[in-house]
């Protein structure tokens, strides 16, 4: 028993320190974040810098089989989801998709962009963040979002501004269940 509650105390303490980067890297502490559980569908909605306290009922879910996700872009109000819910966009982010962290960043680094802000080892891919200087509108970082995949060989899709990505600190159970976790963080 004292071995299980180690490994639970540990797990919960590593989640909450990758909540706590996530949010230091993508959000300001005030913006709003949806968290998605799929295939549940069901989403709550959370202050970023309060983000790091839901990672007990988090991990509960997700050992209940719950895939845990993020709107990589801050919500203008709780119970957003939309598109037209999107006020300002903080980052830009790709979707490597079925590569390892150390492909991606390869990748990343050849076409001369600036050093990652984050980088999350998804699982069965990986998700590259930059964050801007000043935040964006969603017209514009769409446009951008496009033209970085292209430039990248990311997956074209992630340019909608209501994305949702996976959540470090859980596991991706998308068969073989694996870890999404932070790679580095700047």
């Amino acid at each position: 028993r004292l071995n299980r509650m180690r490994t639970i105390d540990i797990s919960l303490t590593d989640c909450k320190r990758q909540l706590t980067t996530l949010v230091a890297c993508v959000f300001d502490p005030d913006d709003v974040v949806e968290i998605r559980r799929l295939p549940s569908t069901m989403s709550t909605w959370h202050t970023a810098g309060d983000l790091a306290d839901q990672a007990g009922a988090l991990t509960a879910e997700n050992d209940r089989g719950e895939n845990i996700y993020v709107g990589a872009n801050p919500r203008k109000r709780r119970g957003g989801k939309s598109g037209a819910d999107i006020d300002v966009c903080r980052c830009l982010f790709t979707d490597f998709d079925g590569c390892t962290p150390d492909v991606a960043l390869n990748m990343w680094e050849s076409k001369g962009l600036p050093l990652c802000t984050l980088t999350v080892n998804s699982g069965h891919g990986v998700h590259c963040y930059l964050r801007l200087a000043e935040p964006i509108n969603p017209a514009t970082w769409t446009e951008l979002q496009r033209d970085l995949a292209a430039l990248v060989g990311s997956d074209p899709c992630v340019c909608d501004p209501p994305r949702i990505m996976r959540l470090p600190g859980f596991t991706n159970h998308k068969p073989p269940s694996a870890e999404c976790e932070i790679v580095s963080s700047d």
